[in-house]
């Protein structure tokens, strides 16, 4: 399994609709908005390196409201296993749907 963080700019008052359509799509496990020089940052876990530059060029650069990408491919997954429970909150996203909300305080083991 391939892991990639992509790195993704959007145009402003984008975030939330570009972050559901991103999670929308199979192969994209997480999205998070963060602070700093992009907007939001995604999760994709595919089998092959094609399997990649279809998603990234033919999908995810093709969404209304991206302005740009940049594209990191995992070597190694470094993580800290929690015991206790993740705890999770419900948000409503903007097509009405219920949305859970990681407790980020937890962590897991990934390979990848």
């Amino acid at each position: 399994m391939i892991t990639a963080i992509i790195l993704i700019s959007t145009a402003r008052g984008r975030n939330p609709e570009v972050a559901q359509a991103l999670v929308d799509m199979p192969k994209i496990t997480e999205v998070y908005s963060v602070a700093g020089e992009y907007d939001l940052v995604a999760i994709a876990r595919v089998q092959r390196h094609d399997d990649l530059a279809d998603l990234v060029t033919d999908k995810v650069q093709q969404l209304p409201g991206i302005t740009s990408t940049n594209t990191l491919i995992a070597f190694k997954t470094y993580s800290k296993r929690i015991s206790r429970p993740c705890s999770t909150s419900a948000t409503t996203n903007p097509r009405g749907n219920r949305v859970a909300s990681p407790d980020l305080r937890g962590g897991s083991v990934q390979s990848g």
